[in-house]
């Protein structure tokens, strides 16, 4: 099967991926690269999950820990606690905490926080 590409405007062109979790927490992902329903469970379990455009895998659990995905099934804990969490890039991860608090990632498991408050 050929992998489907996602384009818009000038850039690199990006294979769609599609992530998911279900009501148990559990997360999975598109093995097909388009949305056709070949769904592969992946380990660990989420709240909440985002993917970057470079790829870049997220999420948060019911603890509100934070996970990086490192690939083959290997989540990498990140210091903080977050409600929500979200992905441009590798560069460019952005959350929420319980106290509606607003923080990016500066690399190093550290986080700036930013004036404001947000909410889900």
């Amino acid at each position: 099967m050929a992998e489907q590409k996602l384009s818009e405007g000038p850039g690199p062109v990006l294979p769609v991926v599609v992530w998911g979790v279900n009501k148990s927490d559990e997360i999975f992902k598109d093995k097909s690269f388009g949305g056709s329903g070949d769904w592969e469970k992946i380990a660990g379990l989420a709240k909440c999950i985002s993917v970057g455009a470079d790829g870049s895998v997220w999420c948060v659990n019911k603890e509100d820990k934070i996970f990086q995905y490192l690939g083959d099934g290997k989540w990498h804990e990140v210091a903080g606690l977050l409600k929500q969490i979200s992905v441009g890039n590798h560069n460019e991860i952005w959350g929420v905490n319980a106290q509606d608090e607003i923080f990016k990632y500066s690399g190093d498991n550290k986080w700036q926080k930013i004036d404001g408050l947000a909410k889900q």
